[in-house]
């Protein structure tokens, strides 16, 4: 069942791209029955998406944004923003993102952008949020639709076919079941994407000439910055920052976070890393379990614990 409920004619207090846009957010009542929702069902957010593409809101929308503008963006100093890519929204339930698409032709195993600029890609990854992608603009985009098939252990990927977006078309994909790959993208292209926060802890990889697994990497941006800033600590220790390490182990939610800082520890203070290492022995997840085993050992042997 929907979760929207019918809106008001006047709203005061709205935020869009970090602007409070007040009252003149009155034309929006599709994008603002998206905003106001807190349904982590992406299919809540498929009807009004598509009455807000019919009924050219976003115009609205892009007219209201560039009238928003305060002086800090005028004169170059606003917050940092890719320029090809708005964040319309944030709370804690989802996310919505517009992104420009560049104009590129597609070769087997690398991207030629507009412009000449070339990217390899040879891998498709399963997403790792629900999403939902309205597609805006006078192009046209091309994508080949993949999924991990029922029942199975997700080893290799399964080519539903390839299916041509227009404007206003939308598309649905489902966390640790759904990948697609990019055909070909002709003309300008904006995506609304609308993306649930809730996500799967990594992200699957599968080759794109075989469709079969080839790994996983972390699909956290925040368990990505931690690690990263765990081997600054490493090259660089500041006082207090084994205290750190230790708090990191003890509530982190993501076991290669948990495991990267005994790691790290080991490395700083010998004696606390050892401690840490023990009670990693008894960690939730399996693999921090055998890893810690496996490294008690390899200690003991060389005779530093």
């Amino acid at each position: 069942m929907s979760t929207f409920k019918q809106s008001p004619k006047v709203y005061t207090g709205r935020t869009l791209a970090g602007l409070d846009v007040g009252t003149r957010a009155s034309g929006l009542a599709n994008i603002l029955a998206l905003l106001d929702s807190r349904s982590n069902c992406i299919d809540d957010y498929t009807p009004p998406l598509r009455a807000a593409a019919a009924e050219g809101e976003f115009q609205g929308l892009a007219a209201l944004l560039l009238g928003s503008f305060d002086h800090a963006s005028l004169i170059g100093k606003a917050a940092y923003q890719a320029e090809d890519q708005i964040e319309v929204f944030r709370d804690d339930v989802k996310t919505v993102l517009m992104v420009k698409v560049p104009e590129m032709d597609v070769a087997h195993s690398s991207v030629t952008v507009r412009g000449g600029h070339q990217f390899m890609r040879s891998k498709l990854d399963l997403s790792p949020n629900d999403a939902t992608f309205l597609f805006l603009g006078d192009g046209a985009m091309e994508l080949r639709h993949l999924q991990v098939p029922r029942d199975s252990a997700g080893d290799r990927l399964e080519d539903l076919g390839t299916v041509r977006y227009t404007h206003g078309d939308v598309m649905t994909v489902r966390s640790g079941k759904d990948a697609f790959d990019t055909i070909s993208v002709t003309g300008t292209i904006w995506l609304l994407q609308l993306v649930i926060n809730e996500h799967s802890d990594l992200i699957h990889h599968y080759d794109r000439e075989t469709l079969q697994r080839s790994g996983v990497s972390s699909a956290n941006f925040h368990a990505s910055r931690m690690e990263f800033v765990m081997d600054i600590f490493k090259r660089f220790p500041i006082r207090g920052s084994p205290d750190m390490l230790e708090q990191i182990y003890d509530s982190s939610r993501f076991h290669f976070v948990r495991w990267k800082a005994v790691q790290t520890l080991l490395c700083m203070d010998l004696r606390r890393g050892a401690d840490v290492l023990m009670r990693a022995g008894s960690d939730q997840h399996p693999q921090v379990r055998a890893a810690a085993d496996v490294t008690l050992q390899n200690l003991r042997q060389h005779g530093h614990i």
